[in-house]
């Protein structure tokens, strides 16, 4: 006697696609697939970046444009600017009450302090301006000798304001002899008075050079203008020569 048993039913046969899916190759390919359909959606602007549905492509175009204009206003207000510089009263060259000047000639040399009468134009900064420091330089315009430096240290200007600048500085010079061109012109342009002709003094032409370095500016900046015919800052003694 024949006992029939009932067998149930085989399930379908996976396709190789299904074997290939099971894979971690075919795992890598169905998350790639997944990302380029994400990729298309976001930049045909279906879809938002990250699955934020509202963070899509136009989002973040008009995002990055904003931000970018906020950084160049932000930047073209807070960034310092470099102040022009010109002359307080007209006159160059100062007295400024140091010690007393001498003139040798031998051997030849002088020394005298006077100031550069400086005055700053902050108005194109909307900040104040920090500076490391300002160093000047004169030169003879005729010999290009230095013949004079100063610095003023740390200082700071307000913005939008003209700012006195008067830099302290020392002259001081040395030559062989008194047939030194550079040594003749300041004697005859620093000597008293009293003791010229008419009471009137040649003038000295000088090249004038600003070195700053200015907090939130990369490197140093200059400037530099010829003066002609400016007066001595000091004069002589009588007895001086």
């Amino acid at each position: 006697e024949v006992e029939l048993v009932t067998v149930p039913a085989m399930g379908a046969e996976w396709s190789a696609q299904e074997l290939k899916d099971m894979k971690k190759s075919g795992r890598a390919e169905i998350k790639a697939e997944k990302r380029k359909r994400a990729w298309n959606a976001f930049v045909r602007d279906q879809e938002g970046v990250c699955g934020i549905p509202w963070l899509t492509r136009k989002v973040i175009v008009w995002g990055a444009f904003a931000f970018c204009i906020c950084l160049g206003l932000t930047l073209y207000f807070v960034i310092p600017r470099v102040p022009n510089f010109g002359f307080a009263y007209g006159t160059p060259l100062v007295e400024n009450g140091g010690p007393t000047p001498y003139f040798y000639r031998n051997p030849a040399n002088f020394s005298f302090t006077g100031n550069v009468d400086l005055q700053a134009d902050t108005h194109s900064s909307y900040i104040p301006v920090h500076f490391r420091n300002i160093t000047a330089e004169l030169y003879s315009a005729e010999t290009f000798k230095l013949v004079a430096t100063g610095s003023t240290g740390p200082l700071t200007m307000a913005a939008k304001s003209y700012v006195p600048l008067p830099i302290n500085m020392t002259f001081s010079y040395a030559a062989v002899n008194t047939s030194d061109e550079t040594w003749n012109t300041y004697y005859n342009a620093c000597q008293n008075k009293i003791a010229i002709v008419g009471g009137v003094r040649p003038g000295l032409n000088v090249r004038l050079i600003l070195k700053m370095q200015i907090a939130g500016l990369i490197g140093s900046y200059g400037a530099a203008t010829l003066l002609s015919n400016v007066p001595c800052p000091i004069q002589l003694p009588l007895n001086n020569g």
